[in-house]
């Protein structure tokens, strides 16, 4: 027979995994190099795009909780329902994001973005990721991002669900469901 503080030892070790959360398949407890690499093609992709020559998207660092209000846009533009579920299995957790090893990115972790202590000069973009959530073999991964508008590019934002597949080693993004505007 156990000794008693062996024993409040393992009631104590069996006790604390009541409290833990399962992980949702296929995403783990933090945001994966998997993941980077969809936004960070995602971010190439979309700087090719004339429209923003200057350059300058500042990036959260940590992801924005999954949520949106089309599902049945979504499933008709081919989002599988494992990837909804998955998205908002995490529920209202925000994940931090590792660092972009991207020269024209630059992260922020408030509000607002800040260069030292005060807003970046210039026209910017904010952008926010919801984490990613990937089909089995990994070649296809879908997410929301959203993005506001600083000073020189008018007032408002925007966002959308994104469907990606991948040939060979290139991403390549479309927009599915419903965008949602804020002006």
């Amino acid at each position: 027979m156990p000794t008693r503080p062996a024993l409040l030892l393992i009631v104590s070790l069996s006790l604390s995994g009541c409290h833990n959360h399962p992980v949702p398949t296929g995403l783990q407890n933090h945001v994966s190099p998997n993941e980077v690499a969809v936004y960070q093609a995602y971010l190439q992709d979309s700087f090719t795009d004339s429209k923003y020559p200057h350059k300058m998207w500042y990036v959260k660092t940590e992801t924005w909780p999954y949520q949106t209000f089309c599902d049945e846009k979504l499933l008709k533009d081919g989002v599988q329902p494992a990837y909804l579920r998955a998205l908002r299995d995490l529920g209202t957790a925000s994940y931090l994001i590792p660092p972009f090893n991207m020269d024209f990115v630059r992260t922020f972790d408030a509000y607002r973005p800040t260069v030292n202590g005060r807003a970046p000069d210039g026209p910017f973009i904010t952008q926010t990721f919801s984490r990613v959530a990937f089909s089995p073999d990994g070649r296809q991964a879908f997410f929301r991002v959203e993005w506001v508008k600083g000073p020189g590019l008018g007032q408002g934002g925007w966002g959308q669900d994104i469907l990606a597949d991948q040939q060979g080693s290139i991403w390549h993004f479309r927009s599915v469901g419903c965008a949602s505007i804020i002006d």
